[in-house]
C-alpha cells in the first residue's frame, strides 16, 4: 500500500508539471482526492504529512524528475506522454460515470456546468499569452495557479505557458540546482503567493466527488487534451505511439486505482 501510494505520488508530481494536465483530476483517478487536498490544506502539520508521507514523497520526487527530464521527454516521446495521461484521466472519467449512476439521477445542467467552466477558464488562458516576465505577473501565476490545485480540469502548467512562465521557471530550477541564483527571489515570490492561496482556495472552494459537476470537469479536461493532442499529430507513426500512450495509461491508471 505504501509503495502504492508513493507510485501515485509520483504521477501526481507529473501532472503538476506537464502543461494540459490537471493534477486535482488525477487524484480521481486514483481515490487520492481527499488525501491531497488534506496535504494541501495542512501541510504544515507534522501528522497529516506523516499520514500521507509516501504520497507527499512521491509527488516530489515525480515533480523533481518531471522539471529535469521534461524538455528531453517531451522531445523524444511526446505522442506517448499524451497518450499516457489522457489514458489516466479516462479512467477516471469512467470510473466517476459508473459511481454517480448509482447513486443519482442525470442532471445536465451541473455536467454542462462543470464542462463549460473549464472550457471557459483555458480559452481565457489561451487568449492572454503575455510576454514580458515581471513580479507582478509571477504574483497573478501563483493567484491562478492556486485554483489548478484544487478545481479538476485546470492546468497549472498551461496557465504558465499563457503567462510566458512555463519555460522561465523549468529553466529558473535548472539554474538553482546548479547553485545559479539569478531568478530565485521570482521563484520564491511565485511560491510564497501560490502558498498562500492555496490555503485560502482549499477553505473556499468545495469540490464534491462523485457528481455530475465534477463528471463535466473531467470531460472539460479531456475534450481540451484530446482536442490539444490532435492539433501535434501530422503522421500515422504519431497515431500510433498515441493509441499506444492511451492503453498504457488506462492500463496503469486501472492497476494502480
Amino acid at each position: 500500500m505504501q509503495i502504492k501510494k508513493f507510485l501515485i505520488g509520483i504521477f501526481l508530481g507529473f501532472s503538476l508539471i506537464v502543461p494540459g494536465v490537471s493534477v486535482s483530476a488525477t487524484t480521481f483517478v486514483f481515490d487520492v482526492y481527499s488525501d491531497y487536498i488534506e496535504v494541501i490544506k495542512e501541510f504544515y502539520k507534522i501528522k497529516v504529512i506523516k499520514k500521507n508521507f509516501n504520497l507527499v514523497l512521491g509527488l516530489l520526487v515525480g515533480m523533481i524528475l518531471t522539471v529535469l527530464l521534461i524538455s528531453n521527454l517531451y522531445e523524444k516521446h511526446a505522442f506517448l506522454l499524451n497518450g499516457n495521461f489522457l489514458g489516466l484521466i479516462a479512467v477516471c472519467f469512467f470510473k466517476e460515470i459508473k459511481n454517480v449512476k448509482i447513486n443519482l439521477k442525470f442532471d445536465l445542467k451541473k455536467l454542462l456546468l462543470g464542462f463549460l467552466l473549464v472550457l471557459t477558464i483555458n480559452l481565457i488562458l489561451r487568449v492572454i499569452h503575455l510576454n514580458n516576465i515581471n513580479i507582478f505577473i509571477v504574483i497573478l501565476a501563483g493567484i491562478l495557479c492556486s485554483f489548478s490545485f484544487i478545481i479538476p480540469g485546470i492546468s497549472g502548467g498551461l496557465i504558465l505557458m499563457a503567462l510566458n512562465l512555463y519555460y522561465f521557471f523549468i529553466s529558473a530550477f535548472v539554474e538553482i540546482l546548479n547553485l545559479d541564483f539569478c531568478n530565485l527571489y521570482l521563484i520564491l515570490v511565485f511560491i510564497f503567493v501560490l502558498i498562500t492561496f492555496i490555503l485560502i482556495n482549499s477553505r473556499i472552494i468545495k469540490i464534491k466527488r462523485n457528481s455530475y459537476f465534477t463528471i463535466g470537469l473531467v470531460l472539460g479536461s479531456i475534450y481540451l487534451m484530446f482536442n490539444s493532442h490532435l492539433l501535434l499529430m501530422n503522421d500515422s507513426i504519431a497515431y500510433i505511439k498515441y493509441i499506444i500512450g492511451l492503453i498504457s495509461g488506462y492500463l496503469i491508471g486501472m492497476s494502480l486505482k
